[in-house]
């Protein structure tokens, strides 16, 4: 479907519709990477805070912590691990929202 908008100085010919749906899935999306990211105080992010305390855990873990110490550890890595997992795939589908979004623009828009 082509459609012609017009403006003050020309027609533009649009290929796609941009879909404004897409810009709320967009928020959709970056609301789930918030529940990782979201300050909890000043510089205070969730996930930051668990990457230190984390850091912890390994230095005294390491070399001669407990069996205990050392399954926590590896408990909390992967938790870790699985939020950042998360984390990037609610990144790709927000990157694939905008970039469609991106593919709406008609080619010659921009020039000047």
């Amino acid at each position: 479907m082509k459609d012609l908008f017009e403006d003050e100085e020309n027609d533009v010919e649009v290929e796609r519709e941009f879909e404004t749906r897409d810009l709320l899935a967009a928020v959709d999306v970056f609301d789930e990477m918030r529940t990782h990211l979201n300050d909890m105080g000043i510089a205070r992010p969730p996930m930051r805070g668990e990457l230190l305390d984390l850091h912890q855990l390994a230095m005294e873990a390491y070399p001669n912590g407990s069996k205990e110490d050392l399954v926590k550890l590896y408990e909390d890595v992967e938790d870790l691990e699985s939020a950042a997992f998360e984390l990037m795939e609610q990144a790709e589908k927000l990157h694939q929202l905008l970039e469609s979004l991106m593919a709406t623009e008609p080619e010659d828009l921009r020039d000047y």
